[in-house]
């Protein structure tokens, strides 16, 4: 989205774009195959973060300001997180968002007004769905590995 409905898009604009892009999904691959922890999730999860926000930045270069990258980076992080370190890192993550659509807009706060309070609930649903299928998955496992026993509340 951020390149179809860029303002101003040069080549320089698009390869950077596409560049960032395509080093987010490689990150979440690495993500998604391995099952990593310890500083691995702490170094994979800040690069998502980092390409996130530099995807956020390339607005300032004339790429259409793109809110699916931190939406996505959100989701991970209550996906893999306990959830005390996910709130903290999605309510940072919101926070760097408002100030990237802030940069944009030259601090003009009646502009970005309405759209912190989209993004806020559009990060909210994110977390709630994301809790939502993390409890579901985790009760499942339990169901798997309960089922032979009988009797027993997971």
């Amino acid at each position: 989205m951020g390149v179809l409905a860029a303002p101003h898009l040069t080549v320089v604009n698009f390869l950077a774009f596409t560049a960032i892009q395509v080093f987010y999904i490689v990150i979440f691959r690495w993500l998604s195959r391995d099952n990593i922890s310890g500083w691995q999730l702490a170094l994979n999860l800040g690069m998502l973060a980092g390409s996130s926000i530099a995807t956020g930045l390339l607005s300032l270069a004339g790429v259409y300001w793109d809110w699916l990258p931190y939406l996505v980076t959100a989701a991970i992080y209550f996906a893999a997180l306990p959830l005390r370190i996910a709130i903290i890192a999605g309510v940072l993550l919101y926070l760097v968002s408002m100030v990237n659509l802030a940069l944009i807009n030259k601090w003009d706060w009646p502009a970005i007004y309405p759209s912190s309070f989209t993004l806020l609930a559009a990060f909210g649903f994110i977390a709630a769905f994301s809790l939502v299928l993390r409890t579901g998955s985790s009760e499942g496992a339990c169901r798997e590995a309960v089922a032979p026993a009988r009797g027993v509340q997971c």
